[in-house]
Parts: structure tokens; sequence; C-alpha cells
């Protein structure tokens, strides 16, 4: 008995997702390999270079959560070699659930001022280049969530899922759109409609 292999087995078992960082194909293939030879749920986070091995996550049943899809190079230090903005779109028509990370202190500011790892901000891009509305707006919500294991729970609004979701004044993709209201848990935590929403 080994206490730290313990905390594997919930992977080994699918319960949840193996998740390996991988940007280049190489490194890509070889999550691929590795997720087929101990039948796991494989997830790639980064996937800079996911669009060209679009086809082989498919038949893998891999998700991918895309880093920044909206800067002007890719999150590989040195550079934006192998990078496309199209690579949300070219996954998505493959078959391959995408998904984008959330905000945090290792994302890049994108070229129109806002965190690059925004989830909506890169909806709106992989919109605007190729993919369509719905699935865009799924990369930024559902797909996320089912990537993860949680679609049960979160990422649609549904009876009996977890009630987390925003009221938008415009449209999800509009880059200055802003909450008009915030529910956690079915309860309304900012209102935007009154002078004081805090």
């Amino acid at each position: 008995y080994d206490q730290r292999l313990e905390a594997l087995l919930p992977v080994i078992q699918r319960e949840v997702p193996a998740i390996f960082q991988a940007n280049r194909v190489e490194e890509i293939r070889k999550a691929i390999e590795i997720a087929e030879d101990f039948d796991l749920n494989l997830v790639i986070a980064g996937g800079v270079e996911a669009h060209k091995v679009a086809g082989e996550l498919a038949q893998a049943e891999a998700g991918v959560i895309l880093g920044n899809s909206g800067a002007a190079s890719s999150e590989i230090r040195g550079g934006g070699s192998g990078w496309s903005i199209e690579g949300p779109a070219i996954l998505s028509r493959a078959g391959v659930k995408v998904a984008f990370f959330g905000p945090g202190g290792s994302r890049r500011a994108s070229p129109i001022g806002r965190l690059g790892g925004e989830p909506a901000l890169n909806a709106a891009w992989a919109f605007r280049n190729g993919t369509g509305e719905v699935e865009a707006l799924k990369m930024g919500t559902l797909n996320a969530a089912e990537i993860l294991g949680l679609g049960n729970r979160l990422g649609s609004i549904e009876v009996g899922k977890q009630a987390d979701f925003m009221v938008l004044e415009g449209h999800p993709f509009e880059y200055n759109v802003l909450p008009l209201m915030v529910f956690v848990d079915g309860n309304l935590v900012i209102d935007r409609r009154t002078k004081n929403p805090f």
C-alpha cells in the first residue's frame, strides 16, 4: 500500500479526468498514448497545437481546455509558433469538446486590455474566428463543466442543477457587456438595476 498513490485512484477509476498540461503536438500525442494505455478520461490543458491533431483528440474522446485564444502569440515560451486563432473552431468541427481557462495570475493580457484567459472573451474570439455562436457560448459554460465531469450539476440552466448564472445587459460576446444580475445557488447576489448593487 502506498498512501501517496491513493490520490490517483479516482483518475484510474475514471471518476475524475486525467488532465495533462500539453502544448506541442508531440506532448499531446504522448498524453493520448498514456491515456489509452491506462484507459484514462483524457483532458488536455493548454493545447496550443491541439488543432493540428484534432482528429486524434476526437478519436481519443479527449476534452481540451485552451489557454489564451485571443492574444497575438501563444503561451509557449519564446513565441507564437504553432498557435492558430482558428484552433477552437478546428477542434470543435472535429468533434472535440473545447473549453477555456478561467482568469488567473498566469494568463496574459489580451490585445483589447482584458484578461486573455477569461472564458467569455475567449469564447467571443472563437466565435469571431469560425466557431458557431452556440458552440462558442458552450466553450465558456457547459463544455467546461462536462470536460471536468461536472455537467450533471453545472454549466447550463436546467432543473436539478446548481443555479449559478448571470443576466447580462447585452450580447455575451460584446467586449463591454456587463452583468446586470448575478445569481449564486439560485439567490440574487448582485443587482445592477438598483443604484447600489453591492
